[in-house]
């Protein structure tokens, strides 16, 4: 997946932990515009004979944590009801952009 938004990407698996129906994959990625690889560490739950993604983890920085942070900041200011509208336009921005946009790494 990451080929179709950045050429000369390469992923290593670097092992993964499994206890009691949860589970972490930690991977390093190589990229040709960054001097270092980067880890990312995938999250998992068993639910119902699969895994289940629930959380990426770049750089030590969580995606579940960030977002959190940042509706507990808003929530913190304002309404549920404006959480609500900021996520909305923010999808919009997201389906309005160009598809050739590429994501920096």
């Amino acid at each position: 997946m990451l080929d179709r938004y950045a050429k000369g990407i390469r992923v290593t698996y670097q092992g993964e932990r499994v206890e009691d129906g949860f589970a972490e994959v930690d991977t390093r990625i190589f990229s040709e515009v960054r001097e270092q690889p980067f880890a990312v560490t995938y999250r998992l739950r068993h639910v119902a004979g699969k895994w289940l993604l629930y959380d990426v983890v770049v750089e030590n920085i969580s995606m579940v944590s960030n977002y959190r942070n940042q509706f507990n900041r808003i929530l913190s200011r304002s309404s549920y009801e404006d959480l609500l509208a900021a996520m909305k336009r923010k999808l919009a921005q997201l389906e309005e952009a160009p598809e050739d946009m590429v994501p920096a790494l």
